[in-house]
């Protein structure tokens, strides 16, 4: 997972009175989403989510769906190509590649089920892979928070091994995110070893240029390791550290 801006990714015109047009009643919303979120967040009322929680008060906010359904109207959906830039079309949480909007989805930082005021603020969404997405699903810690890629460096609190798995270098928040998102997946193991053994690799032939001439060979490392950092990069903060480990005791 590494830092993301989202300088440059900008709230759709009118989303505000959208999002007013999609509740029967957007005020009465308001006022139940606000005393569902006081309620300890490790209650069973509030486990349960917030479209039970209105169900059972018999409160008619949302527009009733097919059947009879109750359910926050996905908005974000036709934003997804938007949201996409804030990654470079990686998933925010694993810096796995996504080929299609289809493949993509919308993902609630905080889970609406539980923060319904947060269901349609911008700054709780991320794009991500079904893969990530579908492990953390509604899920939220009883303390602290998961990593989040657009505040401070969140690369900094794990560390990637050759092998393809990550750990929390400090556990906290970092380690609740592995273990609920699921970031040492078998498959996603599998697929991050695969990349991680092509850098090392490419490093390692560099370094045999940087063994009959340094300076040349420095500038030529340096140039890959900067490629494998880019926000374009699939898995690039795996790649990056390990490479870099791999380096960095030439320099000693």
């Amino acid at each position: 997972m590494k830092a993301v801006k989202r300088q440059g990714v900008e709230v759709p015109a009118a989303w505000a009175a959208t999002v007013e047009r999609a509740f029967a009643d957007y005020q009465a919303f308001v006022a139940e989403a606000k005393a569902f979120e006081a309620l300890p967040i490790g209650s069973a009322e509030r486990r349960g989510g917030f479209c039970a929680y209105v169900k059972a008060r018999g409160i008619v906010c949302f527009r009733a769906g097919r059947g009879g359904k109750i359910a926050f109207k996905p908005l974000w959906g036709v934003s997804k190509e938007q949201i996409a830039r804030l990654t470079s079309q990686l998933c925010a949480y694993c810096e796995g590649e996504i080929n299609s909007p289809r493949a993509g989805q919308v993902e609630h930082y905080k889970p609406k089920s539980l923060f319904p005021l947060l269901a349609y603020d911008w700054e709780n969404y991320f794009l991500s892979c079904a893969g990530c997405n579908g492990a953390k699903s509604d899920k939220w810690p009883e303390q602290g928070a998961y990593l989040r890629p657009d505040v401070g460096d969140p690369a900094a609190e794990l560390e990637f091994a050759e092998d393809g798995t990550v750990k929390a270098i400090r556990g906290g928040d970092a380690e609740c995110t592995i273990e609920d998102l699921e970031l040492n997946r078998r498959w996603l193991v599998r697929l991050r070893r695969r990349h991680i053994e092509a850098a090392v690799e490419a490093l390692t032939e560099l370094l045999s240029v940087y063994a009959a001439d340094a300076t040349v060979g420095t500038a030529l490392i340096e140039n890959h390791l900067r490629r494998l950092a880019s926000p374009e990069t699939v898995y690039a903060t795996a790649k990056s550290q390990c490479a870099r480990r791999r380096w960095n005791p030439t320099r000693g």
